[in-house]
């Protein structure tokens, strides 16, 4: 059962009126709980890495160019490559800081360091994205806060501070985890686009979604609730076209923000084969949920993962999309102009 931001905001009376002045604080400590399940026991596997890791990977691959220079072009093209220099830019500040104690002195000293035991890189890698997580949790209280009141956006931020899959993600070098951040940033400025509709909103809007597809290309999905925010703000077909400009300023900047890294790392030469794969990652990801695409799996597995699609914070499968488009079509008779569809709007893109 799904319930509506009013009706989950009229179950919560057991925050008690004495504490609604101290929501900050509160705020503070589900950041802190969040850090603090997100923090524990960060070396697990280490010195081994058993995760995906591709960003780390594919930043340290940076340092390795072949003249022994750096190679900003990552050579890689089933993800972007803006989470790749974020990463690199992770091992360029540990790099110079053991530079300044004199702990290394130069580049060979530290890939000797990462060949003999990688643990120090990784966790740097797992810092940055557990960053990311804690961006995502207060994202999300910054949600709630729009869409209904605080107490919302407080109840909606300790639940995913505290959600096993969610840490999980956050302990692991994953593209998902700023996808998430990125992707809730442009969730809430597509309310703001709802309720104002300033230029700036647009092109803020505009901003968010272009980072969280250039960290991974199903961040484009993020259009639609754009889109779908300027549909409900304008109900006729008139008043929609007359806003024109402002949706193309916000889509271009959206375009410019993900291509913005590509000179940097894309050759004419990309390697169509990588790209083609893209697209079964992306529909397979919609469709099925499967968060282990790269080989084949056995019908059982896939099957198991469809059912358990709905506790993934960053797939919607067939069960969930099912359990979606009932709400879509009561939000459409009943509350067509309510913000929560813009937020409902996003599974239509899977």
């Amino acid at each position: 059962m799904i319930l509506s931001i009013r009706q989950v905001s009229s179950i919560l009376p057991f925050i008690p009126q004495f504490l609604i002045p101290m929501q900050k604080p509160i705020l503070y400590l589900i950041l802190c709980l969040a850090a603090l399940v997100r923090l524990y026991n960060l070396d697990h596997g280490l010195p081994e890495i058993y995760e995906e890791a591709t960003p780390m990977r594919q930043a340290w691959e940076i340092w390795r160019g072949a003249d022994g220079g750096l190679d900003f072009n990552p050579h890689f093209f089933n993800y972007p490559a803006f989470y790749f220099y974020l990463q690199f830019f992770g091992q360029a500040v540990y790099f110079v800081l053991n530079l300044l104690i004199g702990r290394l002195h130069a580049l060979e000293d530290m890939y000797q360091l990462y060949e003999s035991d990688p643990t120090e890189i990784v966790l740097i890698a797992r810092f940055v994205n557990i960053s990311f997580g804690l961006g995502s949790v207060w994202a999300t209280y910054r949600l709630g806060c729009m869409l209904h009141n605080r107490q919302v956006g407080l109840f909606a931020s300790a639940i995913l501070a505290l959600a096993p899959i969610p840490v999980r993600t956050s302990r692991i070098i994953l593209v998902d985890t700023p996808l998430l951040f990125f992707g809730t940033l442009s969730l809430i400025q597509c309310m703001q686009v709802f309720k104002e509709n300033k230029l700036s909103d647009n092109l803020w809007a505009g901003a968010w979604i272009g980072l969280a597809s250039a960290c991974k290309y199903t961040g484009t999905l993020f259009i639609i609730p754009f889109l779908t925010a300027h549909i409900l703000r304008n109900r006729s077909l008139h008043s929609l076209l007359h806003q024109k400009k402002r949706i193309a300023a916000g889509l271009l900047f959206a375009a410019f923000i993900f291509f913005s890294p590509i000179p940097i790392s894309f050759s004419i030469s990309a390697p169509f084969g990588q790209i083609s794969h893209l697209s079964a990652h992306i529909w397979l990801w919609g469709i099925l949920a499967s968060t282990q695409i790269e080989r084949l799996q056995p019908i059982s597995r896939i099957y198991g993962t469809i059912l358990v699609s709905p506790l993934y914070p960053f797939s919607y499968g067939v069960s969930s999309l099912s359990g979606n488009l009932p709400t879509l079509i009561y939000m459409k008779f009943l509350s067509l102009h309510s913000p929560p569809f813009i937020l409902c709007s996003y599974p239509l893109g899977l």
